[in-house]
């Protein structure tokens, strides 16, 4: 009976230890359930994470092609303004050398009208003269000449005959002259009137010149203001789809903040689990330091403006590698059209122009002279500090297959792809 005690003692003392380990290990399950389906939670909402990631690379994709359409279109606009200003131009000046010429014209006339009365005046008088010089001649007739001999007989001598002779042959000389004064008056005037009659007639085609020149303008002007209707169309067009993909671009980062912003809760959550579990088996192991949790926090900060390394990696120059890290540094800055300043705004070849400048280099102001500058290679040759030209539109190529650009007064410095449009040419500055 003395020994059935111990024995009972000993049972007793294991299954109250056995209860007690049994107690102090049934809380690990628990919180090693409860720490992976949080994990499984945060990997589901990595998952929405990375999917949500992706919509919003593929917007902004689109955004950006969308932003590239547009700045060739306003880049089209600006151009058809150009144009039309320049044709309006055209048109006042054509204007006002009709209206000259329609006023030399009428002085023309006004001077031929003149001359025409002095003709026809002058040929009045001649005809007055010759009329003249026929009555006194049928006059004498009729009244007969009297010969020397017939004045010698009726005694009226020798001076007096002499006398007569000379009056009439003073009468004769005077109308001679007079009919070769009329005669000489008459020509000249007609000579003046031809010469006029030939100004007009010369005015009068410079004139019809300048209203077929003035016609082919008006035409001019209204295919550029249909062109531009066309344009502000799909401009207006671009705007809306620009806006639309803004909205979602908008929508889609408010989704993915809320996602991270939950995957973060999730995260701490699991962190707090794993926490509370390690203290438990510290607990339960009798190691009571209890060491410090590690905080899981501290995500990296990607520099998505940051091309460096974009240009770090391409070929070319250490200085044309220098010039495009500089002018990557104004992407953001406005621009403005004429501009050259890279914090205040710049127009295209105003940035290209002021970031070589800054450099020591000097190259032309405008982006038709910029296209003709340096040294000609192909977009496939390009490297950084390369100037790539389009149509009415510079940027400085900086590897990759970008370019950055003073692009629109909407979207001002940026960095585009370097074929969103038709390359005319590349430019090599610096070798």
């Amino acid at each position: 009976m003395r020994r059935g005690k111990p024995v009972k003692k000993a049972y007793r003392f294991l299954a109250v230890l056995l209860a007690v380990s049994m107690t102090a290990l049934q809380p690990l399950p628990v919180f090693a359930e409860k720490s992976d389906e949080i994990q499984n939670q945060i990997d589901d909402q990595k998952d929405k994470v990375d999917d949500t990631k992706d919509k919003l690379d593929a917007l902004n994709e689109q955004l950006s092609e969308l932003e590239d359409e547009e700045a060739i279109i306003e880049e089209e606009m600006d151009d058809i303004k150009a144009n039309l200003v320049d044709t309006m131009a055209e048109i006042a000046l054509k204007e006002d050398e009709i209206s000259a010429k329609q006023n030399e014209i009428t002085v023309k006339q006004g001077e031929i009208d003149e001359t025409q009365a002095e003709y026809d005046q002058a040929v009045i008088d001649e005809q007055n003269q010759y009329d003249a010089m026929v009555s006194r001649a049928r006059i004498t007739y009729e009244r007969g000449n009297p010969t020397v001999v017939s004045l010698l007989l009726s005694g009226t001598g020798l001076a007096d005959v002499l006398n007569h002779l000379d009056y009439i042959e003073k009468i004769y000389e005077y109308d001679r002259a007079k009919l070769e004064e009329y005669t000489q008056a008459k020509e000249n005037t007609k000579l003046l009137w031809d010469k006029l009659e030939t100004e007009k007639a010369e005015l009068e085609v410079q004139e019809a010149a300048l209203q077929t020149d003035l016609s082919s303008l008006e035409s001019s002007k209204v295919e550029l203001e249909g062109i531009k209707v066309q344009l502000q169309a799909k401009f207006d067009d671009f705007e809306a789809q620009l806006a639309a993909a803004q909205r979602k671009a908008n929508d889609a980062k408010k989704q993915l903040q809320a996602e991270k912003n939950k995957l973060r809760d999730l995260e701490k959550e699991r962190e707090k689990a794993l926490e509370d579990e390690r203290k438990r088996r510290e607990e339960e192991d009798g190691d009571g330091s209890g060491g410090t949790g590690g905080g899981g926090g501290g995500g990296g900060t990607g520099g998505s403006s940051d091309y460096d390394s974009i240009i770090d990696s391409s070929g070319g120059s250490s200085t044309g590698k220098s010039i495009a890290k500089y002018a990557c540094r104004f992407i953001g800055n406005p621009y403005v059209f004429g501009g050259t300043s890279l914090t205040q705004g710049t127009d295209c070849s105003g940035f290209t122009y002021r970031v070589y400048a800054d450099f020591g280099y000097s190259i032309p102001r405008t982006s038709s002279s910029q296209r003709t500058t340096g040294t000609e290679v192909s977009l496939s040759e390009a490297v950084p500090g390369d100037i790539v030209c389009y149509s009415g539109h510079v940027g400085l190529y900086i590897g990759g297959g970008l370019i950055v650009h003073a692009s629109t007064e909407r979207t001002g410095i940026k960095v585009s792809r370097a074929n969103y449009r038709t390359v005319l040419s590349v430019r090599r500055i610096v070798n």
